[in-house]
């Protein structure tokens, strides 16, 4: 996935966990774990186009505060086109 979708990805987390199939809807997904999550998946490469920050779960909880501050923007059709791959 890209950088892009992963910082969607991190937010549609933090805000539900209703889509996620049920083995993962049972994990306790709070900031800390989705945000060691993220940077695992980074540190696996199946981020692309990733920066060593996006190997630290700080960077993934700043992402979180930025669209909290509106500073990312959420996009409204990403849920759907994940559920399509």
């Amino acid at each position: 996935m890209t950088v892009k979708e992963a910082e969607q990805l991190t937010y549609l987390i933090f805000c539900t966990v209703s889509w996620l199939p049920d083995d993962l809807k049972n994990e306790r997904w709070d900031r800390s774990k989705i945000s060691s999550e993220l940077a695992a998946l980074s540190e696996q490469g199946l981020v692309r186009d990733i920066t060593s920050a996006h190997q630290k779960p700080e960077h993934w909880n700043a992402i979180i505060d930025s669209f909290i501050f509106r500073k990312i923007i959420v996009d409204r059709g990403f849920q759907t086109r994940l559920r399509a791959r």
